[in-house]
C-alpha cells in the first residue's frame, strides 16, 4: 500500500486495506515484517497484485478447508471476481507495446519481488510462541 504512486484504482476499492487489516488482526505481536518496495509502484500495479492476491487467497483457503485447517479471517470474504474483469478490461485497453503498459509489467514483477524478499525473510525470522 506505501509503494502505490498513484491513486487507488476503483476496481481495487479498499481491497487491500481491508485484507491488511484482517492480516494484522490475526498475526501476534511481533510477527509483522516491514519490507519496502525498491521504489514507487504505479497504481495499476498495485491493483493487479491486491486483485490478483485475493482470488490466489481463493486457492490457499480450498487447500487449507481440504486439510481440515482454519482458515484467516481475511480470507474469508467472496473473490473479487467482478472487479477483476473490469480490471482486465482496463489493462486490455492500453496498447502492449506501450510506456504505461511496460511501466505496470515492471512494476508488478517488482511488487511480486517484495512479497519473495517479504517469504525470505519470514522463513528466517525466528519463531515466538502465541501467548
Amino acid at each position: 500500500m506505501r509503494a502505490r504512486s498513484g491513486p487507488v484504482l476503483p476496481e481495487e476499492g479498499d481491497l487491500l486495506e481491508e485484507f491488511a487489516r484482517e492480516l494484522e488482526a490475526e498475526i501476534p505481536a511481533g510477527r509483522i515484517l516491514t519490507v519496502t518496495s525498491p521504489r514507487p509502484l504505479c497504481a495499476e500495479a498495485t491493483a493487479y497484485l491486491a486483485l490478483g492476491s485475493r482470488l490466489g487467497a481463493e486457492v490457499i483457503k480450498r487447500r487449507l478447508a481440504e486439510a481440515g485447517l482454519p482458515c484467516p479471517r481475511a480470507f474469508e470474504p467472496t473473490p473479487p471476481s467482478l472487479e477483476w474483469r473490469a480490471f482486465r478490461a482496463r489493462i486490455d485497453r492500453l496498447d502492449p507495446d506501450s510506456r504505461a503498459f511496460h511501466r505496470i509489467v515492471r512494476d508488478a514483477n517488482a511488487g511480486f519481488s517484495v512479497f519473495a524478499t517479504a517469504a525470505h525473510a519470514a522463513f528466517r525470522a525466528p519463531m515466538k510462541e502465541a501467548v
